[in-house]
């Protein structure tokens, strides 16, 4: 019925966490896993061969010159060989809170006719000076539940999570999280993906919203369902040493991949409320 997807590159003791979370807290338990591994080096490639029969994992072992594949092609890539009705995107840095997968599954039941993504709800350590809580997102002082994999603590976690989306199974927004997300998998191919031009990474998420909303897909972040998220763990290169500022590379690529996107649509992202891309901004000539 689910395959969840989840990308990785160099980041092991948050992939494993993941997975642990996902045959822990998934109401369905035998749901197939499928990692794209890029261009990793810290033992990722063995542990998934080790683990793959024992954890139902399918790896797809990304050997990409320069890291220039990036988070939209191992999604690609990892959407191509989904064979079940709805694909389960996640990052490697998240952890999944009970029945996570089952209250998102619920609202394809709630709204049949339409094309949906639909996303849970976020919880975030404050690793990042000058964050604060919004819509779909709580911030947390990082000793609550824990800002790193060696410290998390699971059973608080899971604990609070099941009373937060006991009292927030009515709360909807329209937001998506770029690669968090559930989709069927015919809908997917519909999108036509990520673009490849925004590879490794940066606006390939808004790139991607946007011509689904012009496709006419509806978008819903519910507080039925719940995940942790280590806050860019997964592509940040300053992590683990810096994980509170973003690294050099990473801003060449938003940089870069802006002027991509203006070409494409002809100005900037424009946001609602919410936080969710609804249009362009044109740029002034």
């Amino acid at each position: 019925m689910i395959t969840t997807c989840i990308g990785s590159n160099n980041n092991l003791p948050y992939l494993k966490l993941a997975i642990e979370s996902i045959k822990k807290n998934h109401h369905f338990k035998d749901t197939k896993i499928i990692v794209a591994a890029e261009n990793c080096t810290d033992g990722t490639n063995e542990w998934l061969e080790e683990n793959k029969e024992r954890l139902n994992i399918q790896p797809i072992i990304i050997d990409c010159p320069d890291d220039t594949c990036g988070i939209g092609y191992g999604m690609n890539e990892m959407a191509k060989v989904v064979e079940t009705e709805f694909i389960h995107f996640l990052h490697a840095d998240m952890y999944v809170a009970p029945d996570q997968d089952l209250a998102l599954l619920k609202l394809f039941d709630k709204y049949p006719n339409e094309k949906l993504v639909v996303t849970s709800h976020r919880v975030e350590p404050n690793v990042f000076v000058g964050t604060s809580s919004r819509p779909g997102v709580i911030i947390t002082p990082n000793n609550e539940f824990g800002a790193f994999h060696h410290d998390f603590r699971q059973d608080v976690f899971d604990e609070w999570a099941t009373e937060f989306t006991k009292e927030n199974e009515e709360y909807e927004i329209p937001l998506a999280w770029g690669c968090s997300f559930m989709i069927r998998k015919s809908d997917w191919d519909e999108s036509g993906g990520n673009d490849p031009q925004y590879n490794p990474a940066a606006f390939e998420d808004h790139d991607l919203f946007l011509t689904m909303r012009h496709k006419g897909f509806k978008f819903v972040l519910t507080g039925s369902s719940m995940v942790y998220h280590f806050a860019s763990r997964s592509f940040n290169s300053n992590f683990p040493n810096d994980v509170m500022t973003r690294s050099n590379r990473l801003l060449a690529f938003e940089n870069r991949n802006a002027g991509l996107f203006i070409k494409k649509w002809g100005g900037l992202p424009m946001f609602d409320e919410y936080g969710m891309i609804c249009g362009v901004r044109p740029i002034s000539t």
